[in-house]
């Protein structure tokens, strides 16, 4: 009796673990909101801020999630309740910010879902590499080309309040989008390889929010969109030896697959 006592807490604790995360997620980001329309910026102050929050809070909250031990099945409800949320989110005309706290929070909860439900199926660490290069490249091609689907949605207001993190403005009651569901994806993907191949989520993270301000600065200075996931998986993929680790028939398979997708994204791009 008391043994199966003292498991049934831990698995309870697991279970909660993704209601606790998007709650404290939505309290953090409704309370942002509120308070911050209180606080006077220049635009270019502004403009870091919202990034530099937007990235940190959604970062950190798919971190937060990372080491859920939740089932399969729980992981896959939870994808298609959030999905339900983003296509909602993007069929309604009325805008409000306290929209924007409800499809950030459904969009860490699809990113979770999903990145992790594939993470934690790859079978070597060192796959991160190709994983990592292929990602950089269709996200190059999706932000630079004029047919992009990135770039499409950069030029949607609806689209990018649906599909794009967004944090409070400060000085105003509103919100801005910041980071797009894909590279939240690709976070959650890489911490679930983590997870599985015993690597530290906590250094993964932190380079993962490295990457995403080199290149929300980048973006600042040139005035453009620029792809946020060739920075994030360069930084994830140097911090962690292990993602680096390739041998044998996984080597091979690993630069061919980079050596096509480097070539059809020159291809694409200078065509």
């Amino acid at each position: 009796m008391r043994q199966g006592a003292v498991r049934a807490v831990p698995s309870a604790g697991v279970a909660h673990r993704p209601l606790v995360v998007l709650s404290a997620l939505a309290g953090a980001l409704a309370s942002t909101l509120w308070v911050g329309r209180w606080l006077h910026t220049s635009d270019g102050a502004a403009a870091a801020i919202v990034f530099v929050g937007a990235s940190a809070t959604s970062i950190g909250a798919v971190a937060a999630l990372a080491p859920d031990r939740g089932s399969s099945r729980a992981r896959a409800l939870l994808g298609i309740a959030a999905a339900l949320v983003v296509a909602s989110a993007f069929a309604w005309t009325w805008r409000h910010p306290a929209l924007g706290v409800v499809v950030d929070v459904a969009l860490v909860a699809l990113a979770h879902a999903a990145g992790a439900s594939i993470g934690r199926r790859v079978q070597a660490a060192g796959h991160l590499l190709p994983a990592s290069v292929v990602a950089a490249c269709a996200d190059l091609v999706s932000v630079l080309h004029p047919s992009g689907p990135t770039r499409a949605l950069v030029e949607s207001e609806r689209a990018m309040n649906a599909l794009a993190f967004s944090f409070p403005v400060p000085g105003v009651f509103a919100m801005a989008p910041a980071l797009g569901v894909g590279d939240l994806l690709f976070v959650a993907l890489a911490l679930g390889v983590a997870i599985t191949h015993g690597l530290s989520t906590r250094r993964m993270a932190a380079a993962a929010f490295v990457g995403a301000l080199a290149s929300g600065a980048l973006s600042m200075w040139l005035a453009r969109p620029v792809p946020a996931l060739p920075a994030i998986g360069a930084s994830i993929v140097l911090v962690e030896p292990r993602a680096r680790q390739l041998t044998g028939r996984d080597r091979r398979s690993a630069w061919v697959a980079v050596a096509l997708s480097i070539g059809v994204t020159l291809g694409v791009l200078l065509r």
